[in-house]
């Protein structure tokens, strides 16, 4: 897939519950490529190429129940990274 972070910032301007942009070329998380993903339950990010996420990339995601950010290149987060997420059940960070 050839999916990067432009093509997100469009899909989230939709009221998507599930996104799966698994295997894609997406290298940086930055904080405005959720900002309007309110009613988002689960994100698959699994075996991209991320490097970064920003600290506030998931600030408005209080509804996200399952994030998968496994097989990237994940090399450090950010204190507060996931301080919004309250309903975050599963969280999936392997082979980073």
């Amino acid at each position: 897939n050839n999916l990067n972070e432009k093509t997100i910032r469009i899909i989230n301007s939709q009221n998507f519950i599930h996104l799966n942009f698994d295997l894609n070329k997406i290298e940086k998380l930055d904080t405005k490529m959720f900002y309007e993903a309110f009613k988002l339950n689960f994100l698959y990010l699994k075996s991209n190429r991320i490097n970064k996420i920003e600290e506030d990339t998931f600030l408005n995601m209080k509804a996200l129940f399952e994030l998968d950010l496994s097989q990237n290149f994940i090399g450090k987060l950010e204190e507060f990274t996931f301080k919004n997420l309250v309903r975050l059940k599963y969280l999936n960070l392997s082979s980073n």
